[in-house]
């Protein structure tokens, strides 16, 4: 009884909460009053309660590189992420590769063992070479 009596209690604090943070309150001082900037000359203070949700400013889309028509000839890297899992998951991809597509060139990213943001120098220009790559994530 006595806990179903404080849960309600606190669903109610929380429900006013939630809807005053979506209201302007308007409260007025005493007149005359000195107050901080934004302080009316009346005496009007104006408060807002901004939503704690933030705002995400949108991302530009671009679409997609199309499709290759066929793997036949292409040149083709295989970049892991380093976890565990990755190589052999590129391991079975590469013979796929090769097998099915005899004249593609496949070969292997190495990267180095630390996070990185974007590719080296070096390997920007390994996979400026290829026409495709696949990317592999492990775990």
């Amino acid at each position: 009884m006595k806990s179903s009596v404080i849960r309600t209690v606190c669903l109610v604090l929380l429900a006013g909460l939630f809807l005053a943070s979506f209201l302007v309150i308007e409260c007025r001082g005493p007149a005359g009053a000195q107050g901080p900037p934004g302080v009316a000359a009346e005496g009007q203070v104006t408060l807002e309660v901004l939503n704690p949700r933030g705002v995400i400013p949108p991302i530009e889309l671009s679409a997609p590189n199309p499709r290759l028509g066929d793997l036949a000839g292409k040149k083709i890297v295989l970049v892991p992420n380093r976890k565990h899992g990755a190589d052999l998951f590129l391991d079975t991809v590469a013979e796929l590769l090769t097998t099915r597509y005899p004249t593609a060139t496949v070969w292997r990213l190495e990267q180095p063992a630390r996070v990185q943001t974007k590719p080296s120098a070096a390997e920007q220009a390994e996979l400026d070479k290829c026409d495709a790559f696949i990317h592999a994530t492990g775990d």
